[in-house]
Formats: C-alpha cells, sequence, structure tokens
C-alpha cells in the first residue's frame, strides 16, 4: 500500500522546486516590500512562474532519463 505523502515532503526532494514555490509564497505574502504596485508584483509573478516552469521542465527531463536506465 503506497503512502501518501505530503506536498511537503515531496518538495524536500526537489529544493530547487522548493526554492522557487517559496519565492511565489514571498510574492503572495508581499514579505520582500519592494512590490509596491500590481505591475511589479504581476512582473515578478511571471517571471517566477517562467522559472519555475523550466525548473519543472528540466527536473523531468532528468527523471525520464533516470526511468530509462533503470
Amino acid at each position: 500500500m503506497e503512502t501518501r505523502r505530503t506536498l511537503a515532503e515531496r518538495l524536500a526532494n526537489h529544493p530547487d522546486l522548493e526554492q522557487r514555490f517559496s519565492e511565489i509564497l514571498k510574492i503572495v505574502e508581499a514579505e520582500s516590500g519592494t512590490l509596491d504596485c500590481a505591475d511589479d508584483a504581476e512582473n515578478a509573478v511571471v517571471a517566477n512562474l517562467q522559472k519555475l516552469g523550466n525548473k519543472i521542465l528540466t527536473n523531468w527531463v532528468v527523471t525520464k532519463e533516470m526511468q530509462k536506465t533503470t
């Protein structure tokens, strides 16, 4: 029987993704203090989502390659 892992447990195996999600949460929680207008927040979100997408696809490729060799 498979044990369901929490999101935090799963992200612990992917520190680069965990860091990116943390950056996005900082925007949501307005922690940085440097985003004073909606346009700046939007630009920060878009930039972080692009970086997140890149990390996800990079990790996917690595996982697929590892699966082929096992």
